[in-house]
């Protein structure tokens, strides 16, 4: 039987055990993750959720893009063709990220990697925990991810005077850019690189004018869409001044943080930021114009607090390079706890991605493009504030690169002062990727979403065992009570989901739901009168809904009878 090495010394067999590999483990994880609640979202509860939905409706909105615009046109595709089926958007994830693996090896290859050490990089992709759950859920990243190593291959491999390649490549990367942004900076840096630091190194005058125009073509219609309807320019969303401010403000840590109480989904949060715009302001805004107040509240942090603003700028930066994947939809950490072999057997982490990208950018020979893609979109994600998926977009290009670095100190290794520079960078590398940072427990909010999930699919038992356990790490979590609470109450213990109900509403006074959910377990366990009172609690906080004020009707009545 032939050897791993064997295997890999074609440099044609190598991409494809990449490929399969990611295949069949991401296949053996849709399978277990369509048998766990945690496949078809809470309405609501994630950002997946407005993918899913968006790509059911208008292929173009009435109004502006609210989200980049690329992943829910891709999606609305495939949905044409399967119908609005999570199954179907996740083997179009599966198929990129297949894909994704088999560009790394390509890039490595190009970059000077022996077939051996290109493989290798590629299966720290394939075995990437982040990656396998994000290509199965209805979410941009992996999309993004594929797009992202495709243009870095092509980068390498178009010769400079080939204008209809510059051309086609201009299109790729502005299809690219309504997925990912960061893609408008990045063109502009290239540019000016190809065009007055080093006008050999890149396409020719005329087909670096062709790239231009090109990337301009698929941005135009969203723009021309947006601005008519906004009655103001807006190039790609409406959303990008409040991704702006919760990454430089006062109070912001550079990872993902609540902003003013706002909801968390994305959807909510997006209608609370632009209802408090429209109350500092104390005029009727449009998004647009929501957009612009945001953006202005983080110029103004950095007008105010210069060295604060830098600081936090600084640590951003680091945290694109570290080890701890904080994602702020938690869904790996959920993966875990509701699918158990899957956290059992998890791949590699980001430690080595870091480590071997950083390595990468100084020894890779050949690559200077795919640094200034790589700097430039760290860059561009460090303005706003960093999370797992978004540096996902980056992972390939890290791999790629790292591989041809790894040829290089592998090649140099007989130089002793190649030696000492190849050791001191990866001792750097690692630093940097294994830097401590001081991050809060939340264990407690993916037990929450879990057990979230586990009621979602009637699975009361598990719901409940869920929500217990997180107790145990975070005993005065008002949501857990709550989840537990409700529970008890699918379970019809009315008492005691009412006692859990009022540890919550203890808790957090201004939980939407704990003062409504007491009172209709107390109506349930027979405490009328004390149901009737905590109603009233219920809409002096906010206007009662029409079920509630029934409800409150009810025990009034009932209190009024049993106290004759």
């Amino acid at each position: 039987m032939p050897s791993l090495r064997q295997l890999s010394s074609s440099r044609l067999t190598a991409p494809l055990i990449a490929a399969i590999v990611a295949l069949i483990v991401r296949s053996i994880f849709l399978v277990s993750l369509a048998h766990s609640p945690l496949f078809a979202p809470v309405e609501g509860g994630h950002d997946r959720t407005l993918y899913h939905l968006a790509a059911q409706g208008p292929l173009i909105p009435d109004g502006a893009f609210e989200y980049l615009p690329l992943y829910p046109l891709a999606l609305h595709a495939v949905y044409a063709v399967s119908g609005p089926a999570l199954v179907a958007a996740a083997i179009f994830g599966i198929l990129c990220d297949a894909l994704t693996t088999l560009l790394i090896v390509l890039i490595a290859l190009r970059l000077g990697a022996r077939p051996l050490i290109a493989l290798i990089a590629a299966l720290c992709y394939a075995l990437y925990p982040l990656a396998i759950v994000y290509s199965c859920i209805t979410m941009p990243n992996t999309l993004n991810a594929f797009l992202a190593a495709l243009i870095g291959l092509a980068l390498l491999h178009i010769p400079r005077e080939r204008g209809s390649l510059w051309f086609g490549l201009g299109l790729l990367t502005g299809l690219a850019a309504l997925g990912w942004a960061a893609w408008l900076m990045i063109v502009a840096v290239l540019l000016a690189y190809w065009l007055i630091a080093r006008p050999q190194s890149g396409p020719t005058l005329r087909n670096a004018a062709l790239f231009a125009f090109a990337f301009a073509i698929p941005l135009i219609p969203v723009a021309a869409h947006n601005s008519r309807a906004e009655g103001s320019f807006i190039l790609l969303t409406t959303h990008g001044g409040f991704n702006f401010y919760m990454g430089n403000h006062e109070r912001a840590t550079g990872y993902p943080l609540r902003v003013q109480n706002f909801r968390m989904t994305a959807r909510a949060m997006l209608e609370d930021a632009h209802h408090f715009a429209e109350q500092a302001t104390d005029h009727t805004l449009t998004r647009a114009e929501s957009s612009a107040w945001w953006s202005g509240q983080a110029r103004e942090f950095w007008r105010t607090h210069p060295v604060q603003a830098l600081s936090l700028f600084a640590r951003k930066c680091l945290y694109i390079w570290n080890q701890r994947d904080v994602d702020d939809l938690r869904m790996v950490e959920q993966a875990k706890l509701l699918i158990p072999h899957f956290g059992r057997h998890a791949g590699f982490g980001f430690f080595i991605i870091s480590v071997l990208g950083l390595f990468g950018l100084f020894r890779a020979p050949r690559a200077t493009a795919l640094r200034i893609v790589i700097l430039t979109g760290a860059f561009s994600i460090a303005l706003y504030f960093i999370t797992a998926r978004y540096r996902l977009t980056l992972a390939p290009l890290l791999l790629g690169i790292g591989a041809g670095g790894i040829q290089t100190a592998l090649a140099t290794r007989s130089s002793r002062r190649a030696l000492i520079l190849n050791i001191a960078l990866l001792i750097f590398a690692a630093t940097v990727a294994a830097w401590p940072i001081p991050l809060r427990d939340v264990r407690a909010v993916d037990y929450y979403n879990a057990s979230v999930q586990l009621l979602k699919a009637y699975k009361t038992e598990d719901a409940i065992a869920t929500a217990r356990a997180g107790l145990e790490i975070e005993p005065l979590n008002a949501n857990l009570h709550h989840a537990l609470g409700s529970g008890l109450y699918m379970q019809s213990a009315y008492s005691e989901a009412a006692a859990e109900f009022e540890r919550c509403a203890t808790l957090d006074p201004s939980h939407p739901q704990a003062l409504y959910n007491w009172g209709l377990c107390l109506a349930r366990s027979g405490d009328y009168c004390g149901a009737r009172d905590v109603l009233q609690r219920a809409a002096a906080l906010r206007p009662p809904t029409e079920q509630a004020r029934a409800l409150a009707q009810e025990v009034t009545a009932l209190c009024a009878e049993t106290a004759h």
